[in-house]
């Protein structure tokens, strides 16, 4: 099991934006900047994950000394492919965690499936 604390996240979006060389808005970045900034005010342990098979799952939360959520953010889990991506990263943590508490945070989509909450992200 691997913890690993090199995820780059700024301040905001905005500085984000300003410092980003791209032509286009990379939504899922954004998206999972804000979600940082959000978890960094609302918990004291944070990481992200990656799995035996190299798997990552953007955050895990630890509330009293102790995994408590894994949180992926996909801006857009339309496509087969990208929700396979997610879904993956996140039950191969829980079984390796044996973490039950399971969030995808997306645009569009509010539902719970096969153990997985998917969230709005403003919410």
């Amino acid at each position: 099991m691997l913890f690993c604390l090199k995820k780059l996240c700024v301040v905001g979006n905005r500085l984000l934006n300003s410092i980003s060389f791209k032509f286009s808005k990379d939504y899922s970045k954004l998206y999972e900047n804000l979600v940082f900034i959000e978890l960094n005010r609302r918990y004291s342990i944070l990481f992200y994950y990656i799995t035996k098979n190299n798997f990552e799952v953007d955050f895990l939360v630890f509330e009293k000394n102790k995994e408590s959520k894994l949180i992926q953010v996909c801006y857009d889990v339309s496509n087969k492919n990208t929700l396979e991506r997610e879904t993956r990263a996140l039950l191969e943590a829980s079984k390796e965690l044996k973490c039950k508490n399971l969030y995808i945070l997306t645009k569009d989509v509010d539902k719970e499936e096969k153990g997985i909450r998917y969230i709005l992200v403003w919410k």
